[in-house]
Formats: structure tokens, sequence, C-alpha cells
């Protein structure tokens, strides 16, 4: 008896985990022009796109985008650069793309105020193949602290980089999704 309501306790409570959970939101495929980015994040974000030829940049994001110049503070950002080797003389390999590309994301870190490694290992989506970063950081003295995914990958001379981030007091609120967003990630 005491075994079949320990059993129906634990599935009540798995029932509403469920139900307020990440599965409660009502996630859409966001995808380029192309085609050849598709992430799943919740319908009721917003996208904007861009594509000169040579970088496509998407941003996913719970705050509306009007402006080029407008940011936002929780959501993801995709960008890819084409043909990475014209850019990068030096460049000859897609373990090279991700070695320099690295290198320069974490020389441009120093410059913030506060900067903490939490985790760090591999990533792939497809055929791309990289890293993954989950850091905190503060631009600032006076500024929040930021929590984000950083991932880098490579394919083909192409270069992906995505980043979810959300401010550190709300990251427990939208970690699951973006950790949706990562596991649904679609790269051609």
């Amino acid at each position: 008896m005491k075994y079949r309501l320990l059993i129906t306790v634990l599935v009540f409570f798995a029932i509403i985990f469920f139900i307020n959970g990440v599965h409660s939101q009502n996630f859409v495929k966001f995808k380029d022009e192309k085609r050849k980015i598709i992430i799943e994040m919740p319908k009721k974000w917003n996208l904007k796109t861009t594509d000169d030829g040579k970088t496509v940049q998407m941003f996913i994001s719970l705050e509306y985008l009007i402006k080029e110049t407008d940011n936002f503070t929780v959501g993801a950002t995709i960008i890819k650069i084409r043909r990475m080797s014209k850019s990068y003389k030096h460049v000859r390999s897609d373990e090279d793309i991700i070695n320099v590309w690295g290198a320069a994301v974490i020389e441009s870190e120093k410059k913030h105020f506060k900067v903490e490694e939490i985790k760090t290992g591999h990533f792939n989506s497809g055929n791309y193949v990289g890293n993954i970063r989950e850091i905190k950081f503060q631009p600032t003295e006076s500024s929040h602290i930021i929590h984000m995914y950083k991932i880098i990958l490579a394919y083909e001379d192409n270069l992906v980089t995505v980043t979810f981030e959300a401010p550190e007091k709300k990251w427990h609120e939208y970690y699951k999704i973006f950790n949706h967003g990562m596991m649904s990630l679609y790269l051609k």
C-alpha cells in the first residue's frame, strides 16, 4: 500500500514537472532563409536574420528586435561565416578554424571585468564539430552577470558560433530551453 502511494506521488510530481518545465513550451523551428540553419526555440520568441552572402546572423530572443542596434537579454545568437580560409589565410582545416576563432574569443573576453569558465566539452551538430563552453561573465564592475553557453563549430571551411545567454539571476528559468535548442540544432 505504501509502495503504491509512493509511486502515485512520484508520478504526480513528474507530471507537474513535465507540465511546468520545458515541455510546456510550445517550440517551433526557426530557420535562416536558405534553411541551412534550423533550431527549435519557444514559439513566442522572435527571430531576426541577416545574410550578406558571406555571413548569416540569426538572433532568436525573448525580446523583440527592431533595429540593427537592438540588443536582447535572453536568447540565442547563431552566426555562420562561409569561406573562412579566404579571410584567414593561415586556416587550412576545420580544426584550425576552431582553434583560431576560439583563441580570438578568449582573448576578447579578457576585456571584461570578470569571466568565470564553468565547464567545457566537445560538441557536434551533424557534420559540424567543435566545442562548447559554459561561462559567466560581467562586462563591467557595475553591470549584471551574464550566464551563457558558447559553441564554436566548423565544417568544410565554414564557421558556426552559437551563443545562448541570459542574466545569471534568470538562468534557471531558461537553461532547459537553451539545452532543448542545442539538441535541436541542425546545420547543413
